[in-house]
Formats: C-alpha cells, structure tokens, sequence
C-alpha cells in the first residue's frame, strides 16, 4: 500500500477511507478537471502509524516533496492541513473542527504533523465521549499554496432561506483565512448559478467593490460540476490568482432551510410518495410515471367515495406532497381504530387542519367499501388470482425483451414499447392498490401473530434480496455476484428512472467500492442478517405470508418494468445526444414527457438552459 498518495493515477484509484472526506473532494475536483493546487495526501495507514517519526525513507520522501513545492510555488508555502473519513460527508461537515496550518519550509513539517493529529485526537475523544478513536481515519493533505487576489466560499444555494434558483457567494481580498475564521465583513452576492448572473450584490469592506469578468460565470460552472457529482448541493472554497480560479476544497452542504415563499400554502402530506421515492423526482419521472400513481393511488380511490380531486399534485424538496383534506375525504367516516398503524400518523393531534371527529363504527365509510368491492370484484376479491395473471403476463413480455436490440429499434418501435410498458404499469397500479388493502387487512385480522417469530423462515422476496445483497458486499463470493446480476439486477432503493438499480452498482468492483463508499457515509451496517433459507412452512402460515409480503412482492416485479422503461430512456439520451438536441445523456432525466416525445420522435429542439436549471433544482 502507498502510504503518500501524489501522482495523479494513484490519487483517481483511491478510496474515500484510504485519503479521508477532503482529500476525497480534492480527488473529485480533479475528475471534473477543474483546477486544483498541487497536493499529496498521507494516507490515513500512514498517519495512524506515524510514520514521519518512525520511517526514515517515508520522511524523506515527504520532505523531498515539500522542498520541489517550496522551490516553485510562487507563494513558497504550502497548506498542512487533516482529511478525516468523518468530514465533509453528505450528513455532517465537522467544519472548523480539525487544524489547518500553514509551513514556510521544512523544518516546520514535522511538528506541524505531529500536532494536527494531536489535535485530532482531542478532538475526536470529545466527540466520542467515551470511545478513544486514536488516529483511526485520519489522513493528511500537503497542498501548495496559492496567493490570492480574491479568495471565497460559493454555495449552490443559500443554506439559510434557500431557493434553488439562487446560488450565494461570500468573498474577501486576499487570502481565505479571514473569510473562513469569520474576522471579516465579506463582499456577499447571490447569483443565477445556471448563468452566472448576479442577482443582489452587497460589498463589504474587506471584500472587492467589483469582480474580474466572468469569475463568477466560472464559479458556477464549477458549481454545477460538482453539485451533479455529488448529486446534492456543495460548497466550494476557491481562489482567484488574478488569472484563474483554484478550487481548494468541496463539500456536500449539510443543511438547507428552504424560502418560506417556497412552502405549501395549504397543509399537505408526502405520505404514500416518501415511502418509495427516498431522493428528489426528477422531471421525466415527474411527468410520465407520477401521473399514472397519482391518478389511480388518489383520483380513482377518490372516486370511489363519490368525491372528487380538484388538485393536482405539489412538489417540495423535490417531492411529492398531497392535500392533507384528500386523505380526510378518501377515508371520511372510517373508526380511527381500523387504521393501520402508517394510516394513524396521517392524522395527528398537532395538525393545523380544521378539527375533524373520526366516527367510532363509521356506517357510511362500511357502505362504500361493500360498494367498491361489488364494482371492482375481480380486482379486489381475487386479488391473489388477478396477481398470478398479470405476472404471467408480465412474464411474456420480458421473454420478449432483447437489450440487445435497443439501438435497432425504429423511433415508431421506440414510442410503442414505451406505450406497452407503461400500459402495464397502468395495469399493475390497479391491482396493487387492493394489494396493499389485503395485505393490511391481513396482518392486522390475525396474520401478525401467525407470522411472528418466524419471518427468517420464509422472508419477503426483498428481505432475501437484500440478504443476498448485503452476503455478497461482506464474502465476495461470486456466486453470489452471479445470482445477484441474474435475479435481481433491477432492484432498486428508489422508484425514480434515474435512481441507481443494482446492476448498475454491480457493473464492476469500482462499483461495489462506490456502494461500500455510500453506505459508509450514510453509517448503514452491510454485514447481512442472520435468515435460513426458505423452508416449506405450514399451508397456513405460507397463506398468511402470502399475503403479508403481497406488497413488497409487487414492488418487486414493477421494478422490472421500470427497469426496461429506464433503458429505453436511455436509448432516447443517446441519440438524442447523437443529434446535437442534448449535450449528454443524462440531461434526458430532466427533461419532461411531452419534451422528449416531441424531440425524440419529431426531432424538436430543447431548451438546454431550463434543463440546466432543471438539473441544478433536483441536486438542491
């Protein structure tokens, strides 16, 4: 293992754990090409070993390096400062928390080491409280440093009182240290981060009265760069030399309190959508799939009880949000008793609607259930049988489906494929929804105790695909890998087209070190559950089961033709990007329906600046 990471093929092939969060955003800075000074990062074995103390040759080697920067950099210093694997990570920044020095030669590195891990040592006991981390996770970045004219920090949106439509910039004259350590009154601007353009610009005294020409056209550029990166708002530290900007630091953006202006203005609920959209919806998801649930999961069941939805849907953070009143009506004279325990959150004695009494035997709403059920009898009472014809259905298709084929497809093959599956979809939203009645209902008449205690006997299809999953991640049998690629490729963790399926992640090992990476961040254990293999259980309790996992058992086959559907737009990105209508393949999930129909079918132009805004609203 290298134990000082400095040239360029080492530092692209490390890993988050091995050069800690900053040196990790210094390593993704560099794959955007953007400019970064010259660094090298003493990786967190070496730092936990010492080993500038204890190894000879590796001192040497860092002091030898150090010399050649001091030689040339015009600014004859270098930036001695920590990377550990706890900052700058999606959930907590631990900004201002460690040391950063400053060195003029090499006398001063040692001890310059020596104390930044000292520091992080006492710091991390305090954080720790009674678990002594030592230097575990630490890593140290060597940075040129870079004498600038101008220097800042740049947000893709306010963290306080944000709008994503608005990128905020604080900048001083001079070096960032002042900015940073808050002993100054900084230049603020807030910006268009799409354009460049300045929105409101309040000059402070130690910031400049203007900026060079198109510095901040630059810094968005960078901006949009990295927030699609990362797939979430950042912010940067930059420079400014008087030639070009030097970019010294990225970071997720920890916090964002959005604009008052941009709340609901009546009480509205996510309840139902948060559940299978864990990230924002993008605008092609927003427009083709979004309809077809909001149209059968709340219109058609509103319908149901002789009401109807004057509303459609509202979008907040990037989710789905629904009239808190829709949910009163669809189960308006239902005993609070009969909910489910997720029903029963939907009405909480804190909300601000007007008070409604829930009744306690609820005739009315036991009328039009039976009346429901009369209508759509086959879909409701035979759920089960309903359910086995459209996967053999389902079943059909998919052995008709030819990857392969995707580039051969006419633009009329194209439209109709898409048509089919999403008719399916259609189908399966219909059946579904009496799915997830019964297998409430299910559970709640008796099925919980029938089934209690005995769930690693014959768990859900996604419990035992996640078993799988999380084997694999811990063994790397490739057995495993195998059965994972062929079974389960099209899962996926959110319903969004753009959301990562497994076999994406699973492509190759830099892949599974990415999904490693991301679970690590998100502090999610990968050693797999303790599940036996399925066992031929009683008829009884495999009846109940039957129905207890319907919903997840669902779930799991539609993932299969959002799956196929997210190829297809894919295959619409790609010659959509092959005829100059857009710069890349993934802006085609930030197009809307009506967009690429249009484009894709009648060769249309797109308006690649609204899916540039598009794009930057979805990470903020």
């Amino acid at each position: 293992m290298r134990f000082f990471l400095i040239d360029n093929e080492v530092l692209l092939k490390s890993s988050r754990s091995e050069i800690g969060g900053k040196g990790w955003g210094l390593v993704r800075l560099k794959k955007q090409g953007l400019n970064v000074p010259s660094f090298g990062i003493i990786s967190t074995e070496g730092v936990r070993e010492k080993l500038w103390n204890t190894d000879t040759d590796f001192r040497d080697t860092i002091i030898t390096w150090c010399r050649e920067i001091l030689t040339y950099s015009p600014s004859k210093k270098i930036t001695v400062r920590s990377s550990a694997c706890e900052e700058d990570n999606r959930y907590h920044s631990f900004a201002g928390k460690f040391l950063t020095e400053v060195i003029t030669n090499t006398e001063e590195l040692i001890p310059t080491l020596d104390k930044i891990a000292e520091q992080y040592i006492s710091t991390m006991d305090k954080e720790e409280e009674t678990i002594s981390v030592g230097l575990h996770g630490l890593a140290i970045i060597l940075q040129e440093f870079v004498a600038g004219e101008i220097s800042g920090v740049c947000f893709s949106t306010k963290p306080m009182n944000a709008n994503p439509q608005q990128g905020y910039c604080e900048m001083v004259i001079g070096e960032n240290k002042l900015l940073v350590d808050g002993e100054t009154q900084p230049t603020r601007v807030l910006f268009n981060p799409s354009t460049g353009e300045i929105v409101d610009y309040q000059e402070g005294h130690n910031g400049p009265q203007s900026l060079p020409e198109q510095l901040l056209a630059e810094l968005s550029k960078g901006l949009l760069k990295m927030e699609w990166d990362y797939r979430t708002a950042v912010d940067m530290e930059w420079t400014w030399d008087g030639e070009k900007i030097w970019f010294l630091q990225v970071r997720p953006i920890t916090k964002v309190t959005p604009s008052m202006d941009l709340y609901p203005k009546e009480c509205m609920t996510c309840w139902f959508f948060d559940q299978r959209f864990i990230e924002p919806i993008t605008p092609i998801t927003r427009t083709t799939l979004i309809p077809l649930i909001f149209r059968k999961a709340i219109v058609e069941s509103m319908n149901m009880r002789g009401k109807t939805a004057t509303f459609e849907p509202y979008y907040f953070g990037g989710q789905v949000y629904i009239p808190h009143r829709a949910y009163f009506d669809l189960l308006e004279g239902c005993p609070k008793w009969w909910l489910s325990s997720d029903l029963k959150l939907l009405f909480p004695d804190n909300c601000g609607c007007p008070p409604k009494q829930m009744k306690l035997l609820g005739i009315h709403f036991w009328l039009d259930a039976f009346r429901s059920l009369l209508t759509h009898w086959q879909d409701s009472i035979f759920v089960l049988c309903r359910w086995e014809q459209w996967k053999k259905k389902l079943l059909k298709k998919l052995s008709l489906w030819n990857e392969a084929e995707l580039s051969k497809l006419t633009k009329e093959d194209w439209l109709k494929q898409w048509e089919q599956w999403q008719e399916l979809s259609e189908e399966f939203l219909g059946i579904h929804r009496w799915a997830i009645l019964w297998s409430s209902y299910v559970y709640r008449l008796g099925g919980k105790y029938i089934v209690r205690g005995k769930e690693g006997q014959y768990p859900s299809i996604t419990t035992w695909a996640n078993y799988i999953l999380t084997s694999y991640l811990s063994t790397r049998d490739l057995k495993l890998l195998t059965l994972l690629r062929t079974e389960y490729s099209h899962r996926t963790e959110s319903l969004d087209f753009i959301s990562p399926r497994w076999e994406e992640w699973l492509s190759g090992e830099a892949q599974n070190e990415l999904f490693e990476r991301q679970l690590l961040e998100e502090k999610r254990d990968i050693s797999p559950p303790q599940l036996q293999k399925r066992s031929n259980a009683g008829l009884l309790y495999r009846i109940v089961a039957k129905f207890i996992h319907l919903r997840e058992e669902q779930r799991f086959e539609w993932e299969k033709i959002l799956n196929v559907q997210k190829k297809l737009l894919k295959e619409a990105g790609k010659r959509l990007v092959e005829k100059g209508i857009l710069a890349e393949i993934n802006q085609v999930w930030f197009i809307n329906g009506q967009e690429l129909i249009e484009a894709f079918i009648e060769g249309k132009a797109i308006h690649l600046k609204e899916v540039s805004e598009r794009q930057h609203q979805w990470c903020v």
